[in-house]
């Protein structure tokens, strides 16, 4: 047994569909609107070892698809980019299913406002859509229905960003209740205002998020006592008006379930090609449902699936020929069956006692889950088992301070950077080249950097991720700095392009764009050298009536987004590059390095005020000031508390030895009769309280009344501006501890109100 468990970082996205096969020929009973879910419910049988079903399943198959699909149409060109090559075209015919997809990639048609506008209160435009597919499969052939919708366009990204808006949708017309609706009242009556009120109801229904219910809910459960359930809501979008709604039981509010079709396993599979079958079984359905659940439940991410010393036996699945992966038996039906990885991984092995303790699933987790989905549209493991294997052994992507080319010397082949091959100042470190470009298909865009390495050299990953990813990209000032509004940009057409099986025509485009960018700021991580051949600007003269004498260098890109065309560009946009490097060989710092100092700047330059910034920037500088002389008084402060605590330390030594002298001497007169009584266990309260009206009288001693007036103090003094001449010492060492924590922490957050 070789497992690949270990606690890998969350994955940058959510899995992409899988490929989908082609539609049946006669529309199907019903499928599924807009999700946020998984989930699971509860199974309590224990788990007699249940081996997956014989693949006589069309749906089932290890090279069929999930669940069938709907017709065909054409998509739409992804915003400033040229129309999609006819390859691309192909890839994204077909309806995204339960799949959530883009926008630019997929036409999705909506009611038209004065339709929406039926429904009180009315609803949005993105309320109920369909996308081209089912449209033209479903809708289309009702002329009098298919006039109530139009094509649904999309949102214009920023002039200035080239990526798409990224906007994503679900196809409505996917749910089974929405079909059954559209079939059973729509097409008789001829009136969409059926699908309008399911809209209108199905917006207030709460999210499935998949999660264990921890306070009272009520939920379906299936009559066969197969230990079928789900939530309200997607009892109300895959079962309602369906075959299977009569099986079904509402329960009154419990805890300690899931939802089987939130979790989108082997049960929402099967309950999804059941329901699309010419003739639906619930009893059918009820039997696979009831092997499903037998099964023991996935340990989780990074726990045993036995623990030491338990008693077995304990089942899982394993790769044949001795390959690297355990996978427990809930994941296996749930991920990994009907799938290209099925033959993979198919390997029903007994857990050796041996084991016990140290195997954990190696797909329990949400990047090794998108990782397998990955390895099962390229039929290919070692894609799965690359990316698990790069996770945990390469360094961690740094981001925004980026790598000196001096630390990667002596380095093996493994840990090497690789570059856009059509643009080699679009740079990636190994991780993040392995976990998101390589698994994404995109490997062969990416060329090795072989160049000899310079010390001094910062490289700068342009795949850094961002800390929200759901940030709105038309806009760099959405995210905290340049280098990861370039990496959402990036990943976000990976992603396209894998959606689009490999089609990174997009990609490409943005990719040409940003290598003509100026190198991102790094908001003064690191002071860059001469050899990163940066260029700098700023003001070669102070501004008139600029007391302070406010002298700026900013890089390029903060030149070029914040000075450049604005009145004060010929006063702060002087090119400094030569002077910097020859007064700063050991490198330059963008002055810039906030979000508030760019704010600042940007503003003084768009009203052609210097004097505005350079009022900020002094402010800024003296609060700096404050905070570095606090900081060298707090540590002087440590260190005397530390003096003071190992004094105190020994004293209590001593005390300890005394008292323990003391107990064996009582101890000794009481046995022998002549001794007295023990000493009182604790001193007794006189009643004396200490502390003002400020603080309130009820302090047993004056130290903690002094410390409580402290932070008074302080908090009153951060209006004036604290700093260490604000401090008067008491001559108690913790008095004088807690009055210089107050001011430190006041003073802390003015720096952070200006930096």
């Amino acid at each position: 047994m070789s497992s690949l468990s270990q606690a890998l970082p969350d994955a940058t996205h959510q899995a992409a569909a899988p490929p989908t096969a082609q539609h049946q020929a006669s529309p199907p009973p019903p499928p599924p609107v807009n999700q946020a879910s998984r989930p699971n419910v509860t199974s309590t049988v224990s788990s007699p070892p249940v081996q997956p079903p014989a693949s006589a399943n069309p749906a089932m198959n290890a090279n069929s698809r999930e669940v069938s699909q709907a017709p065909t149409s054409s998509p739409v060109a992804p915003s400033h980019a040229p129309p999609l090559p006819v390859s691309l075209l192909a890839a994204v015919q077909s309806c995204p299913r339960h799949e959530i997809a883009s926008v630019d990639l997929i036409q999705f048609h909506v009611f038209q406002p004065h339709i929406l506008a039926q429904i009180q209160p009315g609803l949005d435009r993105d309320s109920f859509a369909v996308c081209t597919a089912c449209f033209s499969g479903y809708v289309a052939p009702y002329q009098n229905l298919a006039s109530l919708f139009e094509p649904r366009k999309r949102t214009e990204s920023h002039p200035e960003a080239p990526q798409a808006g990224f906007e994503k949708m679900y196809c409505d017309f996917a749910l089974p209740t929405v079909r059954q609706i559209f079939y059973r009242q729509c097409v008789p009556s001829g009136t969409v205002m059926p699908l309008l009120q399911f809209a209108n109801f199905a917006s207030a229904l709460p999210a499935c998020e998949g999660a264990l219910q921890e306070e009272p809910v009520e939920y379906y459960e299936s009559k066969r006592g197969d230990g079928f359930g789900c939530c309200k809501t997607c009892y109300e979008w895959f079962i309602r008006s369906t075959l299977f709604e009569r099986d079904m039981v509402l329960k009154n509010p419990d805890t300690n379930w899931y939802c089987d079709i939130g979790a989108r396993g082997y049960t929402f599979r099967v309950l999804i090609a059941d329901l699309e079958s010419q003739q639906p079984d619930f009893s059918r359905f009820s039997s696979k449902v009831k092997q499903r659940n037998a099964l023991p439940f996935c340990p989780g991410k990074g726990n045993m699936i036995a623990q030491q010393g338990s008693s077995g036996p304990f089942f899982s699945f394993e790769p044949p020929n001795g390959k690297s992966g355990v996978i427990c038996q809930a994941c296996f039906w749930d991920k990994i069956l009907g799938t290209s990885m099925e033959p993979f991984f198919n390997v029903y092995t007994q857990l050796e006692e041996q084991y016990y303790g140290t195997a954990s699933c190696d797909i329990a987790g949400v990047p090794e889950t998108f990782a397998m989905k990955a390895a099962a549209r390229a039929c290919d493991d070692e894609v799965w088992r690359r990316c698990l294997v790069g996770r945990e052994t390469l360094p961690k992507c740094h981001g925004l301070e980026g790598v000196d080319e001096e630390t990667l010397q002596g380095q093996d082949e493994t840990t090497r950077w690789y570059c856009f091959a059509e643009f080699p100042s679009i740079e990636v470190c190994p991780f993040c080249y392995c976990s998101t470009a390589e698994l994404l298909g995109a490997g062969h865009l990416f060329s090795p950097i072989t160049r000899p390495l310079r010390p001094g050299v910062v490289r700068m990953c342009y795949l850094a991720q961002a800390q929200d990813l759901t940030a709105d990209m038309s806009d760099a000032a959405n995210f905290e700095n340049t280098l990861v509004w370039r990496g959402a940009m990036l990943r976000n057409w990976l992603h396209q392009g894998y959606d689009c099986h490999g089609n990174f025509y997009g990609l490409k485009h943005v990719a040409k764009a940003i290598a003509s960018w100026p190198p991102p700021c790094n908001s003064g991580l690191r002071a860059l050298k001469p050899i990163n051949k940066r260029k700098w600007y700023g003001n070669k003269f102070y501004a008139v009536g600029d007391e302070g004498g406010t002298g700026i260098r900013i890089c390029q890109e903060c030149f070029e987004h914040y000075v450049k065309d604005t009145p004060l560009e010929s006063f702060v946009g002087e090119d400094l590059t030569e002077s910097v490097w020859n007064s700063l060989p050991d490198g330059c710092r963008c002055n810039t390095q906030t979000r508030r100092a760019r704010d600042e700047l940007s503003a003084a330059c768009q009203k052609g005020d210097f004097l505005q910034f350079s009022r900020y920037w002094a402010a800024r500088s003296d609060c700096h000031a404050r905070m570095k002389a606090m900081d060298v008084r707090c540590q002087q402060q440590a260190d005397k508390q530390q003096q003071a605590l190992n004094v105190l330390n020994q004293q209590n030594q001593m005390a300890a030895i005394n008292l323990m002298q003391q107990l064996n001497a009582n101890t000794n007169a009481t046995i022998m009769g002549i001794g007295g009584s023990v000493a009182e266990a604790a001193s007794p309260d006189y009643g004396q309280r200490f502390g003002n009206s400020a603080v309130g009288h009820g302090y047993l001693t004056a130290a903690g009344a002094n410390a409580a007036q402290a932070r008074i103090d302080a908090a009153s003094k951060a209006s004036k501006g604290i700093s260490v001449a604000d401090f008067h010492s008491t001559g108690d060492t913790w008095q004088d501890t807690q009055q210089l924590l107050a001011l430190s922490k006041a003073l802390t957050a003015e720096w952070e109100a200006i930096r």
